[in-house]
């Protein structure tokens, strides 16, 4: 490894690694990346390697683990062990939250899918006080008298 790629500066790393400037200095207050040294002048320096950990880094993250996951990992390595089995566990345990997390989208598709089908089949409904869309407030009631009410995901709330 040549001396110049021992001391890329924050921004280059930035560029090279896909990772903004202000995400690489939260990482570093995570300890997922360590600055190699700095200029004289303060400026954080790193190092072919700071790019390698920042690269399993966004990989980890592709897969959907979180921050705190990641940093354990590289903890565990960084303690001369091979953190294998500690991410068969996380895995397992991501499987099983997007398994949720399916069920959940599954069930709001049905949901917006009869609603579609009983709006195309009704009139506009009756303008009440109280009442801002009828035919949403009504899917809304019907569903609160079969016990489905609930905050469903992905639905926004302003």
């Amino acid at each position: 490894m040549s001396k110049l790629r021992d001391r890329l500066r924050i921004g280059d790393v930035a560029r090279e690694s896909g990772v903004s400037v202000k995400a690489l200095r939260y990482y570093e207050t995570l300890g997922l990346v360590s600055p190699s040294g700095r200029t004289e002048a303060g400026y954080r320096l790193y190092s072919d390697d700071s790019l390698d950990r920042l690269r399993f880094v966004r990989q980890a993250q592709a897969l959907g683990l979180p921050l705190r996951d990641i940093g354990e990992i590289i903890r565990i390595r960084e303690g001369g062990r091979t953190p294998c089995e500690h991410v068969r566990g996380l895995v397992a345990r991501q499987i099983t939250a997007l398994d949720a997390k399916v069920e959940q989208l599954d069930d709001l598709r049905r949901r917006l899918v009869a609603l579609q089908s009983s709006l195309q089949q009704s009139d506009n409904g009756q303008l009440a006080a109280g009442i801002i869309c009828p035919c949403l407030q009504a899917e809304s009631e019907h569903s609160s008298v079969n016990g489905q009410h609930r905050a469903e995901p992905g639905l926004a709330r302003h």
